[in-house]
């Protein structure tokens, strides 16, 4: 149980830093998003990731 928690918490901690410069270069390079969307798809992506990593620690 500890050990689930920890490889879920140490995976968290490597992908969330890749996952946000990967959003950022998305977003900066335009993405065919619209103005209007960045901020909905950000919170959306920021959700998703959340909901992964509760999954998995609920999970184990």
């Amino acid at each position: 149980m500890r050990e689930a928690h920890l490889i879920a918490f140490v995976l968290w901690l490597v992908l969330w830093p890749l996952a946000c410069a990967w959003r950022g270069d998305y977003l900066r390079r335009g993405g065919n998003l619209y103005p209007d969307n960045v901020r909905l798809m950000s919170a959306l992506f920021d959700l998703a990731v959340w909901l992964v990593v509760g999954f998995i620690l609920i999970k184990h």
